[in-house]
């Protein structure tokens, strides 16, 4: 026999005592309710006599001391099964025990009820009270034990931290995940349920709120995580009673701090309720290659499959829409540079476009080998490479997303020191091939914008990374730190990135976040 085993067989005889103990008490303060139902024996009664002759039962505490010390040395030495006990419920409890267990009435049946019941209630308080203390005791040979982690707090104006609890040498402990520096990535892996949303990201997005971040949230499941954002900045910045509210005529009730963050919604599923944002603005398009990057993210979202293996009909299509938003983001000023008016137009007769646009000097290189291909007579190979980006494209043909996409409500750089921003973007799981491509234009421009120097400290959260494509990502992660960008990013494993980033791609992202916290994942 081990020597656990032996104490446990000590300590088991040290709970027989007290109970015996107990009820020689409650015989001999109860004796004449005992005697009335015939429950007692001469033998007993002789005992009795020689206990009340000994002066030890003169007065009911002195019995009740030793059984409560001796309950109190089982339950401090091992602790037993069960849950962590709130503080105030076991102080309540044990009040009330040792109260009901030291109280002497004089009828005995109250006598019986406060002695039990005060005796229940006191070893459950001091069982607890143990159990907070030094853990639980587990089953003999059962090794569920982590190891020892960090119990202090690091806090900083930039960092995250995110209590925890853990076991270690069969007791509990409240510890921290200090990440001190957000601004080198974060990646949070679990499959579905594990609890990344409730752990990690409404901690996250609190924390970033109190601390002064500005922030975009990609809300895959919208509007859980937009709720949770914007209840957080309502807690931060109140809105307060206008002081001009009375004098000036149509003055409002109520405003918000100057200094505050504006609070921006993109929700396509009920445009009424969301702000307006052209994400290929002619302001963002300053040189060639930015229409160039542009189409390719269009392209990369709306046909994922060419992301891994790029055909001819692909990059026709993806030099088709750059031709078309470069053209836009020139013709007139660049008016009627929208996402709208580009749909539009790819859906217009391709020689009629092509006899406008051929007529831009900047265009000319681009346009040459769809001219050459016309003049050539290889129009069926032609309208086979130009139907490619009409079949994707025209199922955004939506008035919903027409009216949020052409609108100029805000810009997005929202770390910009004089106006910065809180946004959300939301997506619907089912529309999410129709959605995800606008929304990885909002984040693949808002990227660029807010990556440079000299602006606010920024997080950027995205839910459920791999249902959009984001350009550009693995180079952000890199650069971002000297920015102050913060990168939180979830996803259910590490083949769903495999599988919509490619390999390469997923390896760079997954070596280069500096902290990874992965809950409840399956495979290697």
């Amino acid at each position: 026999m081990s020597n656990k085993q032996e104490y446990e067989k000590t300590f088991n005889y040290i709970i027989v005592f007290a109970a015996a103990i107990l009820l020689v008490n409650i015989y001999y303060y109860c004796h004449p309710v005992f005697a009335s139902y015939g429950l007692h024996h001469p033998v007993v009664d002789s005992l009795m006599i020689g206990l009340h002759k000994s002066g030890i039962f003169k007065t009911p505490f002195q019995s009740k001391v030793i059984i409560l010390l001796l309950v109190a040395l089982t339950h401090i030495t091992r602790s037993g099964k069960g849950k962590e006990t709130s503080w105030a419920a076991i102080i309540i409890g044990l009040t009330a025990g040792i109260a009901l267990f030291f109280v002497w009435p004089k009828n005995p049946y109250f006598y019986f009820l406060t002695t039990v019941s005060g005796y229940i209630l006191s070893s459950w308080a001091i069982a607890a009270i143990s159990r907070n203390l030094m853990g639980f005791q587990k089953p003999l040979n059962d090794v569920d034990e982590t190891f020892e982690q960090t119990e202090y707090l690091i806090d900083t104006p930039d960092s995250i931290n995110l209590p925890t609890k853990f076991q270690y040498k069969q007791k509990m402990h409240r510890g921290w995940i200090n990440i001190v520096n957000p601004f080198r990535a974060v990646m949070i892996l679990g499959t579905p349920g594990s609890g990344k949303s409730f752990s990690i990201y409404n901690p996250v997005i609190h924390q970033m709120m109190q601390k002064d971040y500005t922030m975009c949230v990609y809300d895959y499941k919208f509007p859980d995580l937009s709720t949770i954002l914007y209840n957080e900045y309502l807690e931060k910045y109140p809105p307060v009673k206008n002081p001009a509210y009375g004098k000036i005529e149509d003055a409002p009730k109520y405003i918000r701090d100057p200094k505050a963050p504006e609070f921006f919604v993109l929700n396509f599923n009920n445009p009424r309720y969301s702000h307006r944002c052209n994400p290929i603005h002619r302001n963002y398009i300053t040189d060639p290659a930015d229409s160039a990057e542009i189409a390719e993210v269009i392209w990369t979202n709306v046909s994922p499959e060419s992301l891994e293996k790029p055909d001819f009909f692909s990059r026709s299509a993806t030099l088709f829409v750059d031709i078309l938003i470069y053209f836009l983001s020139i013709y007139k000023g660049g008016i009627y540079c929208t996402f709208p008016h580009l749909i539009e137009l790819l859906g217009q007769d391709y020689k009629k476009v092509f006899a406008i646009v051929s007529q831009y000097e900047e265009l000319e290189t681009k346009i040459g080998p769809f001219i050459d291909a016309l003049e050539g007579g290889a129009q069926d190979q032609l309208q086979g490479q130009l139907a490619s980006a009409k079949i994707v494209l025209n199922k955004m043909s939506s008035p919903a997303l027409y009216w949020v996409l052409s609108g100029d409500d805000f810009t997005l750089d929202i770390n910009e020191p004089d106006a910065p921003k809180i946004l959300c973007l939301g997506n619907d799981p089912n529309r999410q091939a129709i959605y995800g491509t606008v929304l990885a234009l909002y984040t693949s421009r808002l990227f660029k914008l807010a990556n440079r120097k000299h602006k606010r400290k920024c997080g950027i959260l995205l839910d459920e990374l791999p249902t959009i494509f984001l350009k550009g990502l693995d180079n952000l992660i890199a650069t971002a730190r000297s920015n102050k960008v913060a990168i939180v990013f979830g996803a259910q494993d590490k083949t769903q990135l495999i599988r919509d980033y490619t390999q390469k791609e997923a390896d760079v992202i997954f070596n280069t976040v500096g902290t990874i916290i992965a809950g409840q994942v399956n495979g290697k």
